[in-house]
C-alpha cells in the first residue's frame, strides 16, 4: 500500500509538472502573438513618424527656398534703390558746385579736397 502511495504521488507529481510545462507554453504561444502585433504595431508608428519627418524636412526646404527668393528680390530692390539715390545724389552735388560757381568771384577755384570728394563719390559703384 506505501508503495502504491508513492507511485500514485510519483505520478501525481509528474503530471502536475506536465500541466505547468503546458502552462507554461501556452503562455509563450500566447506571448509570442501578442509580441509579433506588438512588433508590427510599432513598426507602423516608426513608419508613420519617417512619413511625417520627411514632409515636415520638405516643408522646411520649400519655406527656405521662399525666403532665399524673398531676401534676392529685396536685396536687388535694394541695391536699385542706392543706385537711384547715389545718382540723385551726385546730380544734387554737381548742381551745388555749379550754382556755387556762379556766384563766386571767377578767380576763386574749387578746393582740391572738393574735387577728391568729387572724384570718391564718381568712383563709388553698387
Amino acid at each position: 500500500m506505501i508503495m502504491q502511495q508513492k507511485k500514485v504521488d510519483s505520478l501525481n507529481a509528474e503530471l502536475k509538472e506536465a500541466k505547468e510545462e503546458l502552462e507554461r507554453r501556452r503562455l509563450l504561444s500566447e506571448n509570442a502573438g501578442s509580441i509579433a502585433e506588438a512588433s508590427l504595431r510599432l513598426n507602423q508608428v516608426f513608419e508613420n513618424a519617417q512619413k511625417a519627418a520627411d514632409v515636415y524636412l520638405e516643408n522646411i526646404s520649400l519655406m527656405n527656398e521662399g525666403v532665399k527668393q524673398d531676401c534676392l528680390k529685396q536685396c536687388l530692390n535694394t541695391r536699385s534703390r542706392c543706385r537711384e539715390l547715389l545718382q540723385s545724389t551726385r546730380e544734387r552735388i554737381l548742381n551745388i558746385i555749379l550754382e556755387s560757381q556762379e556766384k563766386l568771384d571767377p578767380k576763386y577755384v574749387i578746393s582740391t579736397e572738393f574735387e577728391q570728394l568729387m572724384l570718391e563719390i564718381e568712383k563709388f559703384e553698387l
